[in-house]
C-alpha cells in the first residue's frame, strides 16, 4: 500500500468517526427538544405529563 493510499484510508476513518459523533449529538439534542416541547404543551393544556409526579386527574 502506498503512503498516499494509507493517508486516504486514515482520513476516511477519522471522517466517518466524526460523522457518527455528530449524528449521535443531533439525535440526543432532538430528544431533549421533543421532551421540552411536550412538557410545554402539557403545561399549556393544563395536564400533567405522563409519568410526572404530583397532579392526578379524577372524574
Amino acid at each position: 500500500m502506498s503512503q498516499q493510499d494509507a493517508r486516504k484510508n486514515y482520513i476516511g476513518i477519522v471522517s466517518e468517526a466524526e460523522e457518527e459523533r455528530i449524528a449521535d449529538t443531533v439525535l440526543r439534542a432532538r430528544s431533549l427538544v421533543m421532551r421540552d416541547l411536550f412538557g410545554r404543551l402539557a403545561a399549556a393544556l393544563g395536564r400533567p405529563r405522563k409519568g410526572a409526579p404530583g397532579h392526578t386527574t379524577s372524574n
